[in-house]
């Protein structure tokens, strides 16, 4: 019968620490890092799609001011720039809300 010689605690328990701390950096801390990342990345998206938004309704706003109601001619075309912008925007809301809801559905199939 061979005995096999088994090792130090010592080097046994440096190998146990060494094990514990490759385990939390893969398990905790690379998570994190690739979690910061995106959501760097997802601020600036929102950030840039936020002032897009801004900008298409003042475009629209403005549009309709110059090509399609007479400044000035009564208080109707005033405030009928500001309505379609208006109707526009929420137009926008809910179709990126449809848009979302059905990726999130398709996702989860």
């Amino acid at each position: 019968m061979t005995r096999t010689k088994s090792k130090p605690v010592s080097e046994l328990a440096e190998e146990l620490r060494d094990l514990v701390t490759a385990y939390v950096r893969q398990e905790t801390i690379e998570p994190a890092k690739q979690l910061g990342r995106n959501f760097g990345l997802s601020l600036a998206a929102g950030f840039v799609l936020g002032t897009a938004f801004v900008l298409l309704v003042i475009a629209v706003i403005r549009f309709a001011q110059t090509e399609l109601f007479e400044a000035g001619a009564d208080e109707w075309s005033s405030a009928a720039p500001y309505l379609i912008g208006f109707v526009v925007a929420i137009a926008v809301v809910v179709f990126s809300l449809t848009m979302v809801r059905g990726s999130a559905r398709g996702s989860s199939r």
